[in-house]
């Protein structure tokens, strides 16, 4: 097993709140997939707060600055759409990431070329990426912290 990427971000809820308020729909649908949006405004979610913004705007925080550092965790960004990365919650509430499209291609061309770079042979198929994800909150500011690893399937 081998890290090849980590990514910290940290993102003012405000931000997000006021994003929302502006943009509305276009926010939301460029930088969430249906899922997170369900998520985001389910229940106790929608309670406005005496801060400014509503418990759905630190939700969306927190799942923004998941998408950041995973960003920065692969480190080949290019033609990464936002709703490529999502962030699903198991039956726990454990949130993890799920890739798709140009994130997951560029996530698997890093892995192979991290993987040569220390002469690790690896066959299409034959790896199996791995991405922790922590997420924290401290209002008015939401925070993630990811790790991507790499297992060699023998």
């Amino acid at each position: 097993m081998f890290i090849i990427g980590t990514g910290i971000d940290l993102v003012d809820i405000k931000r997000i709140h006021t994003s929302l308020e502006k943009f509305g729909d276009q926010f939301l649908n460029r930088h969430f997939t249906n899922l997170e949006q369900k998520f985001a405004f389910k229940r106790e979610h929608d309670i406005s707060t005496s801060k400014g913004w509503t418990m759905a705007s630190a939700a969306l925080a927190k799942m923004f600055a998941a998408k950041e550092a995973t960003l920065k965790a692969i480190g080949l960004t290019t033609g990464i759409n936002w709703v490529d990365i999502e962030i699903k919650r198991e039956a726990s509430g454990k949130p993890y990431i799920v890739l798709y499209n140009q994130a997951e291609q560029n996530l698997n061309t890093v892995a192979e070329n991290e993987a040569e770079k220390l002469g690790i042979a690896i066959k299409k198929g034959y790896i199996k990426k791995v991405i922790n994800l922590s997420l924290t909150d401290e209002p008015p500011l939401a925070g993630a912290f990811v790790v991507i690893s790499v297992v060699h399937k023998n």
